[in-house]
């Protein structure tokens, strides 16, 4: 993608469809590709999906009209699915789908090596915020990286010049307020994972921000409480700026939504990209007008041009808010009706909303009145009266939450038999006296067939074959995705031949081109793919070798710690691995060298391996970020890091003298991850929290891999950009944040009165962690029977007295284990200890419920 003088390469337009009839409608509008889900392994479980059937019907539909079909694959995999998934990527094969959307990484490691035909591309789930990621992401086979919602358009443009990968990006539609694939409050709360596609949407719930010193309430200053949920994300006018970035693809969020919304977000799309070639590149009054009518919960432009803040938020209102159809002038209770000024037409079908101070109710209209006479639809500016339900007053405002022309316009769109998207076809028409009439057609991308009718040609008495008529009898295209383009005769004058044989060539001739441009080139036959897979097993056996660790213990206890007395206090406790550095929580401060060069070598002569924390998700302007924390790792002798995202770990790949681990955040849910990120040097793996007894019962590399699970402390569910600290009680909304972080400790609280604890770190990112804590001393026993290496405690947000108290329990626990595994059982005094550090209670999380 790229800019070449004056002449602008379009990205491409890649829309959402969760049926048919959106596939119709992002097709008839003007997409040039088309994502959408089969009914298994994909991120959009509640959504109607395609069945086999129909997924082959949609990629023949979508290809005769020239537009792509990608597959979304994107949740993590089960290893008990892995014989399935392997089907059914096969099945998609076998289709002519022209790319998989993929979120696992093991599943991208796997099909590189046994079916590296199918194009596959990096989904944002896979987090990707820098052009090191994106770059690792090619090495394991991505053609394309989705890249995170929360990158800028300053490091797009950075990362397209550093990259041979295509990129896209989201362009319209819902927002996530944490990034994506790090996300597990769904998960977590209620056991909808999002990372398997059941995501049950708590963002979109209402929160009070409180302060944790005295459980005060802190009010946004519009007064709602939906503190979590974002307005909808509307890039319309910086299509432009995105094509001139090197942009490949713009993708519209919406497999959830309606045919009618996919049909007006890509026909308005579709018209600003087609004029970006000309002098204009915004978007006009009536395409934001039908946008926000369509669907809106107010627009953003995101983070294209840096955090907005507040700005970024829809507090008041999680859904459609439509647009504002004006004010309550009057209001007589006694027939019900409202008077209202229109800001905008209304007619006679539309629903609208008129918001009170009880609430909101909404109704679709069924009378019009001017004064006292009926009326089909009213204009702005025009004052016009509607019955109105509940107890409304005066100066209500009123919203129109549903257009019946602009839906009855997207519908007729895509109606079968009223297809307007079709390609060109050239016609080319021979024959003599006793020759069959020969028709040749052809598109243009190549694709030719040719016919001859059953009779043949003779001398006409009357009216004989002419171009004019052939031309009307070749234009009779019907249903096909085709016009006629041109026509060249080249035929002996005077000639004729029944109208049905022509008809009836014509139709050969061009199912014969459909037929090529819908034959798919498949060189990997079934035989192949298993012999494929038998050598992949194989060749992932060898990996394993030289990727050990030494360590001191058979099972270690590895502890998370924030600051430098938890640093030491965790080395007294009986730590045999401590992880520190990574992004410093603003609570916490600063870990400065100084201290943190006695600590280290504390820890070294006692055995104890210290393990640097490389930074979280670091933006392509701020990379340099990594080569401190690599300087630092130097300076300290500290020769381990941990990388919690693929572009950190890309990085710590390039030091050879360095060991890296993988952190949770890498989703690692299978035993191909395990193998992927082997394969790249990790030394040891911390799976992911999402996975359940059963689940790990069903590894078969937990022996052959040095592995790592979180038994105990606080996890964050969220990871955002956004601050709610910040932006509610730091004022950032009017000035510069004040920075409560640095002064108090905040937290939500949900509808059940939960509390979900907030840390901000020094990049001013917020972190949502659990409302109550991870504690499995009771398990340990079932925990350790698995094979796994190091179980860790996750305490880098606790106090130093706490982070002795709970490591020395499980130092207890563990050596109590080692000294008699087959008659251990948990040391009560230890449990009740923990029970009153959290007089709340803890959670088991998902080691014994699991989210597949």
């Amino acid at each position: 993608m790229s800019v070449e003088g004056t002449q602008l390469k379009l990205p491409e337009l890649l829309a959402p469809a969760g049926g048919m009839e959106a596939l119709r409608a992002a097709v008839e509008n003007g997409a040039d590709a088309v994502y959408l889900g089969g009914q298994a392994f994909n991120a959009r479980a509640s959504a109607a999906n395609f069945s086999s059937t129909e997924l082959k019907e949609a990629v023949d539909y979508a290809h005769e009209r020239g537009v792509k079909i990608y597959v979304t694959v994107n949740i993590l995999i089960d290893n008990a699915e892995i014989p399935e998934l392997i089907d059914y990527v096969y099945h998609l094969y076998r289709m002519g789908v022209d790319a998989l959307l993929l979120q696992d990484l093991g599943v991208a490691y796997l099909l590189n090596r046994v079916l590296p035909e199918l194009p596959i591309h990096a989904s944002t789930q896979t987090t990707i915020v820098n052009s090191p990621g994106v770059r690792l992401m090619e090495e394991f086979g991505f053609e394309r990286v989705v890249l995170a919602r929360e990158t800028g358009l300053s490091d797009m443009r950075l990362i397209q010049k550093r990259v041979k990968a295509e990129l896209e990006v989201f362009v319209h539609g819902a927002l996530c307020v944490c990034y994506s694939g790090q996300c597990l409050m769904s998960s977590m709360i209620g056991g909808r994972s999002g990372n398997r596609g059941r995501c049950a949407q708590p963002c979109r719930m209402a929160y009070q921000l409180i302060s944790l010193a005295d459980k005060r309430k802190v009010s946004p200053t519009d007064g709602g409480e939906h503190l979590l949920s974002t307005r909808d994300l509307n890039l319309l006018d910086y299509l432009g700026d995105l094509a001139e970035a090197g942009i490949d693809s713009l993708k519209v969020e919406g497999r959830m939504k309606r045919p009618e919304y996919v049909a007006t977000v890509i026909r308005n799309y579709r018209q600003v990209l087609d004029r970006l070639k000309g002098d204009q590149r915004t978007g006009t009054a009536e395409e934001h007008r039908e946008l926000a009518q369509i669907f809106n919960r107010d627009f953003t432009p995101g983070y294209l041009f840096g955090c907005p803040g507040p700005e970024l938020m829809s507090y008041k209102r999680p859904n459609n808010r439509g647009v504002m159809l004006g004010r309550v002038q009057q209001y007589n209770r006694t027939t019900g009706r409202a008077l209202i000024k229109l800001e905008t037409e209304l007619n006679i079908g539309d629903g609208i909303e008129v918001w009170t101070n009880k609430g909101r109710d909404g109704i679709y209209v069924k009378h019009i009145w001017d004064k006292e006479r009926d009326i089909e639809s009213g204009s702005r500016g025009q004052q016009v009266w509607v019955e109105l339900p509940g107890m409304v007053s005066t100066g209500d405002r009123i919203f129109k939450t549903h257009d019946e022309k602009l839906v009855a316009l997207a519908k007729l769109s895509y109606q079968e038999g009223k297809a307007t998207r079709r390609l060109a076809l050239d016609f080319k028409v021979e024959g003599s006296l006793g020759e069959p009439l020969r028709i040749k057609a052809s598109d243009h991308e190549g694709n030719t067939g040719e016919a001859e009718s059953d009779v043949l040609l003779e001398k006409a008495e009357r009216r004989p074959l002419t171009e004019e008529y052939l031309r009307r009898q070749l234009d009779r295209l019907g249903n096909t995705p085709f016009y006629l383009s041109s026509i060249d005769v080249k035929l002996t004058e005077g000639l004729i031949v029944p109208v049905r044989e022509i008809n009836e060539v014509r139709r050969k001739a061009v199912e014969a081109v459909l037929k090529r441009k819908l034959a798919a080139e498949l060189t990997v036959s079934r035989h192949e793919l298993q012999n494929r897979w038998d050598n992949f097993a194989n060749d992932v056996k060898g990996i394993r070798q030289g990727n050990f660790i030494s360590t001191k213990q058979n099972i270690n206890l590895a502890v998370t710690v924030g600051d430098l007395q938890s640093f030491n206090n965790a080395l007294r406790a009986g730590a045999d691995i401590i992880y520190f550095g990574g992004d410093a929580f603003r609570s916490k401060g600063t870990l400065k060298q100084s201290g943190l060069e006695r600590a280290v070598e504390a820890c070294k002569a006692k055995g104890c391996l210290p393990v640097l924390q490389l930074p979280r998700l670091v933006a392509e302007n701020r990379l340099e970020a990594i080569e401190t924390v690599l300087d630092l790792a130097r300076k300290l002798g500290v020769n381990t890091l941990q990388a919690p995202d693929l572009g950190s770990l890309a990085l710590a790949h390039q030091e050879s003298k360095l060991n890296v681990f993988a952190d949770y955040s890498l989703n690692v849910f299978n035993d191909l991850s395990l193998q992927a990120l082997s394969a790249k040097g990790v030394r040891l793996a911390t799976l992911s929290p999402e996975l359940n007894f059963t689940q790990l019962e069903r590894f078969k590399e937990l022996a052959a891999y040095p592995v790592e699970l979180v038994v105990h402390g606080a996890l964050p569910l969220m990871i955002t950009e956004y601050c709610a600290v910040g932006s509610i009680a730091g004022g950032c909304r009017r000035e510069k944040c004040q920075r409560p972080c640095v002064k108090g400790r905040y937290g939500l609280k949900d509808r059940l009165n939960l509390i979900f604890p907030l840390e901000t770190d020094e990049n001013c990112r917020m972190y949502v962690f659990n409302a109550k804590e991870l504690n499995l001393v009771e398990h340990l026993a079932k925990i350790i029977a698995l094979g796994v290496n190091s179980l860790r405690l996750e305490l880098k947000k606790d106090s130093p007295d706490y982070v002795t108290q709970v490591t020395q329990i499980y130092r207890q626990e563990i050596d109590r284990y080692q000294n008699n595994s087959h008659g251990y059982t948990p040391n009560l005094e230890n449990i009740e200890k923990l029970a009153k550090l959290r007089p709340d209670g803890y959670t088991k999380g998902h080691y014994f419920r699991g989210v597949v």
